[in-house]
């Protein structure tokens, strides 16, 4: 059941936004009983909270099984597409998304990537930022990606390429000079 109500509220916060979004709305298409949402949750805030983190785990789990494996990170970012969609929505219905998570695993893991290639010279503010901007770059590519390659006329181009390049200036944000 709870299952159930989490996917059924990160679909529904995806598609409309959460500010759209009702307790009972959600509740009909997990197909559960509208009172248990609010025994097994409380609010509708706090379902909220408990579904994006659940989203920002479940990316943060996919990208490090995506390390050992080799697999695109562009990919993996695209394939939880569900997470940045829910989260951009939440931000242009005005939310504070610092409220909607205690823990960061997404942005966590890509710390870890910069720390494993740490750059010398360079203090933790700059390196801080440079995670910023390289999740930036994902989540635009994530949400904007279709209208950015039609409006540069890159509906050409292969997908393994632009996934490739964006892999590169995420990497070189990451891991480059930062200059």
């Amino acid at each position: 059941m709870i299952e159930a109500v989490c996917k059924a509220a990160a679909e529904l916060f995806a598609e409309l936004g959460p500010a759209a979004v009702s307790s009972r709305d959600i509740a009909a298409r997990a197909g559960v009983n509208y009172g248990l949402i609010h025994r097994h949750f409380g609010s509708r805030e706090e379902l909220q909270r408990e579904v994006m983190t659940r989203l920002a785990e479940d990316l943060a789990q996919a990208l490090e099984e995506g390390q050992q494996t080799g697999d695109s990170l562009t990919e993996t970012v695209a394939n939880h597409a569900t997470y940045w969609r829910a989260l951009a929505r939440a931000a242009l219905d005005g939310e504070d998304v610092t409220t909607l998570q205690d823990e960061h695993p997404v942005i966590e893991h890509f710390l870890s990537l910069l720390r494993a290639g740490y750059r010398e010279g360079e203090d933790d503010q700059a390196n801080r930022m440079s995670v910023a901007f390289a999740i930036a770059a994902l989540l635009g590519w994530t949400v904007f990606g279709p209208f950015l390659r039609s409006a540069l006329d890159l509906d050409e181009v292969k997908d393994a390429e632009m996934n490739a390049r964006l892999e590169g200036a995420v990497a070189q944000l990451i891991l480059g000079s930062g200059s």
